[in-house]
């Protein structure tokens, strides 16, 4: 019984736990970073009707509280609101799992990221994956935090900076 209550625990802080400060060199802008090509960036262009769906689907969720294990406009956790966001706007059944998601679709650079991208986060400094993000544009993601509930914040900025560990397209 131990053990499930520590579980419990553990999996409720993936999304709530303060920020952990730390370097990470797997985010910081290179000097040259590599150029993408016409065609990785055209990769990810969504047919004007799906990117339409997925906006709805943000206006629909912005403001929404954070409830862990939610993945409704009622309450939402981080990877419940990606398992809404794709569910309700394409048709994409995701897992209920920042962890797991991390291991669909296609390992992206940050310099490549585009809307409906993926961006991951360890907040916990353990690497291990404990939040998730939807990536928007011009460096900004929805993602759903335990103290603002559903939000647009910037990759650049504290904690987050620190805290990415890479971004998948699934799409």
């Amino acid at each position: 019984m131990k053990k499930y209550l520590i579980s419990i625990l553990l999996l409720f802080l993936g999304c709530a736990y303060p920020p952990v400060y730390r370097e990470n060199p797997q985010f910081q802008r290179k000097e040259n970073p590599r150029q993408v090509s016409e065609t990785e960036k055209s990769e990810n262009i969504f047919k004007s009707d799906l990117v339409d769906n997925f906006k709805e689907q943000i206006r629909k969720f912005y403001g929404t509280p954070y409830v862990w294990g939610g993945a409704s406009q009622a309450g939402t956790d981080c990877s419940g609101l990606i398992v809404a966001l794709y569910q309700n706007a394409a048709d994409i059944t995701l897992p209920h799992s920042a962890q797991q998601l991390y291991h669909r679709g296609k390992k992206i650079h940050p310099d490549q990221l585009s809307f409906g991208d993926l961006v991951f986060f360890d907040t916990f400094g353990n690497r291990k994956i404990t939040h998730v993000g939807f990536y928007v544009s011009n460096g900004f993601f929805l993602h759903a935090s335990s103290s603002n509930g559903v939000k647009l914040s910037k990759l650049s900025d504290p904690p987050f900076k620190d805290q990415f560990v890479g971004a998948r397209r699934i799409l």
